[in-house]
């Protein structure tokens, strides 16, 4: 085979892997297999029957003309956490779904990365045997070489069973693996999340525990009741209202960290952009000159493993702003999508 050919044959090859750095959708979004994950996430369907029975009993008592005003809240309490409980599964179910598929994409640029070094570990070996033959290297050059080689090599392997594991653990919460690239999207605002913390199970446990806490106290408000009957409800009052403040706070607190690190971490996504870009280009650009015969195969190699690096620290930081978005939607208990 002529060194043109060689060199065609290289410069197709060398096409399609560039063609990959520029033309790739970093990451994987959640949105299209949230659906498969709940529908095979146990977490959910226990959620789901827990909100079932206490619907179930908030009609009982509705129709019970002999049911008590304290039962009725205490019923409809429940019915409204199970259902807190059921949307906060369903949120933590889509947040661990994004860690997956942020690993999976990793594990995916981590074969590509891996290949493209042995590649040029390859490159190295045959070129050490080449310089020990005509006597221009010692026996510990091309020891050397092909150690590194051979450790390029087995990075491959290890990182097709990474690949694996990865493809694994999607598949088995979801039943599939993913087909879309990510579409990032902004989150409501901070107030509207904060509002949206009223809905939280937490917080609804502590609201109703403070009605019920009211409600005695009304009920013992009468000349029926001790003194010290009337003063413990007081301070049962006293302590629910503390804890609905407590609980309010906490969850705030949650909720702002929360979105402090989707902002910090949303932040970095453009100037890693900017620099897979540029390394893109500066790969294309190498592509040209490897053409013309101007670089060797190992230099345009390396322009290439760099802009596939970049490229892949692009995706680390799509992903993990999935994984924050994710992570702030649980905080607040509501779906911070668009």
């Amino acid at each position: 085979m002529s060194i043109a050919i060689c060199k065609g044959a290289l410069l197709v090859a060398s096409l399609a892997l560039l063609g990959t750095l520029t033309g790739a959708q970093a990451a994987y979004g959640t949105a299209e297999l949230t659906g498969p994950a709940l529908a095979q996430a146990v977490s959910v369907q226990l959620a789901q029957g827990e909100l079932t029975q206490a619907r179930a009993e908030v009609t009982r008592l509705a129709s019970d003309p002999l049911a008590l005003r304290p039962a009725r809240m205490a019923a409809q309490a429940r019915a409204d956490e199970a259902a807190a409980n059921l949307r906060l599964s369903e949120l933590q179910v889509r947040a661990a779904l994004a860690a997956e598929l942020a690993a999976l994409s990793a594990a995916e640029y981590g074969l590509r990365l891996a290949k493209v070094q042995a590649e040029m570990a390859q490159i190295g070996r045959s070129a050490a045997q080449v310089r020990f033959d005509a006597g221009a290297a010692t026996a510990l050059d091309l020891e050397t070489a092909r150690a590194e080689a051979n450790n390029a090599a087995a990075a491959v392997a290890q990182a097709e069973t990474a690949l694996k594991a990865a493809q694994d653990a999607v598949e088995r919460r979801t039943g599939q693996l993913p087909r879309q690239g990510l579409k990032l999207s902004d989150p409501p605002s901070l107030s509207a999340l904060n509002m949206a913390l009223q809905h939280h199970p937490r917080m609804i446990k502590a609201r109703a525990a403070l009605a019920q806490a009211e409600l005695d106290l009304t009920v013992k408000s009468t000349d029926l009741s001790a003194a010290v009957e009337v003063q413990a409800a007081q301070a049962a009052v006293l302590a629910a209202r503390s804890a609905v403040a407590d609980t309010q706070l906490s969850l705030e607190s949650a909720l702002t960290a929360a979105w402090q690190e989707y902002q910090t971490v949303v932040s970095a996504v453009a100037p890693a952009a900017r620099t897979a870009s540029t390394a893109a280009e500066q790969a294309h650009v190498q592509q040209q000159r490897f053409g013309s015969g101007l670089i060797s195969k190992q230099v345009l190699l390396k322009s290439q493993l760099d802009a596939l690096q970049a490229e892949s620290e692009l995706d680390r930081r799509r992903a993990a702003a999935e994984s924050a978005l994710a992570a702030l939607s649980v905080a607040a208990n509501t779906k911070a999508w668009n």
